[in-house]
């Protein structure tokens, strides 16, 4: 499950996850028993990989850990949302209970276990530490966008509108977007040359080459001029369809943060896009 969304109790905040949780664990310090009146159960992202509509109020407190943590919160319903220190750079912590589906994220760990009161329920096969858990290895930084889409057609249906020109001209780019393609030169090393053209009237010149191809299973095209990147799309069998793997790298951290919330909605845009083109051809899998 690579994208979650989630929000505030009155609604005035909402937030999309593009990407999956770096780790999840039961908080049991003082902080956390205050903002809940319980422990809270957190999950650690990438920061450039969560998009929140509406802007939230903040709080400032130096926790046990000795670290300085911004709490992040709705300033209509109070309902606490996030949070993030400068010990852990590139990270954001959600409160797993703001998620649309918070079963989707299980905690691995009980921490700041001696706060605890008396009557907590602590899970007893999780790990549990007695304060701030030792420092793990700091999470390889993100610089790709992943994202994954089932669609009710075989890898074989899937994979001929990744690889004919004139469709790919139909469902290519983020909403709004038409496409003409100067060369299409289908083969490891072969070029594309489009032009998109953007709602606005704009016109985007893009080089990309060809770098992976297996028919049913794997497409891959890396994108030459302005962003540098390299686009892989990866098909696998799952019951009546195919689940689709989109993953867009970039060549640093830097240059995927600086875009990382235009990728992701331009990217989800266009794997709907691609969904819509293989059905409108082939129709639902057949049983």
């Amino acid at each position: 499950m690579t994208e979650r969304q989630g929000g505030c109790l009155c609604g005035h905040i909402r937030f999309r996850l593009s990407a999956e949780p770096i780790g999840a664990r039961v908080c049991w310090c003082r902080d956390c028993q205050r903002i809940a009146a319980n422990g809270t159960v957190n999950a650690l992202f990438p920061a450039g990989a969560i998009e929140i509509t509406g802007t939230p109020s903040e709080f400032i407190r130096t926790a046990g850990s000795g670290n300085p943590v911004r709490r992040r919160f709705c300033p209509q319903c109070g309902c606490h949302l996030f949070a993030d220190t400068p010990s852990y750079p590139g990270v954001v912590v959600v409160r797993v209970g703001t998620l649309d589906e918070p079963s989707s994220v299980r905690p691995a760990a009980n921490i700041w276990r001696a706060s605890a009161p008396a009557w907590a329920c602590l899970d007893s096969s999780l790990p549990a530490f007695d304060g701030q858990p030792p420092r793990a290895a700091p999470p390889e930084p993100v610089r790709s966008d992943e994202r994954s889409l089932w669609i009710a057609a075989s890898p074989a249906q899937v994979y001929a509108a990744l690889c004919d020109a004139d469709r790919v001209a139909r469902w290519w780019g983020p909403d709004g977007f038409a496409n003409t393609i100067h060369q299409f030169d289908l083969k490891p090393g072969g070029s594309w040359l489009l032009t998109m053209h953007g709602p606005d009237g704009t016109d985007y010149p893009n080089e990309s080459r060809f770098t992976r191809l297996v028919p049913g299973a794997l497409f891959e095209i890396e994108h030459l001029n302005s962003h540098h990147f390299v686009l892989t799309i990866s098909l696998q069998a799952d019951g009546r369809g195919t689940m689709v793997h989109w993953r867009q790298t970039f060549d640093t951290v830097e240059h995927y943060q600086r875009i990382a919330q235009f990728v992701a909605a331009a990217n989800q845009q266009n794997l709907l896009r691609l969904q819509a083109e293989v059905l409108g051809a082939s129709g639902p899998a057949p049983d």
